[in-house]
């Protein structure tokens, strides 16, 4: 499973096609759900779905949370992946880096429209304006 950010507010239409596009997967094997809609299911997946993202609302500097499961694909092929659907889509993402953990900060790639990627740390939203440092917070997890 991976979790990455999108910092527009996407439908769950868009969250496909970015899926579908980066995985190289028709639409129908291809499944979307709320946390709610999963929770729901109770493990009784559509048996065509080869990707399953959960999408969820955020607060910070990304709208968007979308979780992976059931794929399989290398790293760099999903960041090439991924980098052309935010420049074809205009959006912009953020991926967890290799580094995990660094300073007690998640490190992230930031990959914009113009296909920039540069890396940036998660931090607790505080009076620092630094630019390379981001901030997202889980709207269901919020006490």
């Amino acid at each position: 499973m991976i979790d990455f950010f999108v910092k527009e507010a996407i439908s769950d239409e868009r969250a496909s096609l970015l899926l579908q596009k980066t995985f190289g997967l028709p639409e129908n094997k291809v499944t979307v759900l709320s946390l709610q809609e999963m929770e729901a299911l109770e493990n009784q997946l559509p048996k065509s779905c080869d990707c399953l993202g959960v999408k969820s609302l955020i607060e910070g500097d990304a709208c968007t949370l979308l979780q992976i499961h059931r794929i399989d694909i290398p790293l760099d092929i999903f960041l090439e992946r991924l980098q052309s659907f935010c420049k074809a889509e205009s959006i912009t993402c953020y991926v967890p880096s290799e580094s995990v953990y660094a300073n007690s900060y998640y490190n992230y790639y930031e990959i914009t429209p113009d296909c920039e990627m540069i890396e940036v740390s998660e931090w607790l939203k505080d009076d620092n304006e630094d630019n390379k440092q981001i901030y997202f917070h889980n709207k269901l997890t919020k006490n």
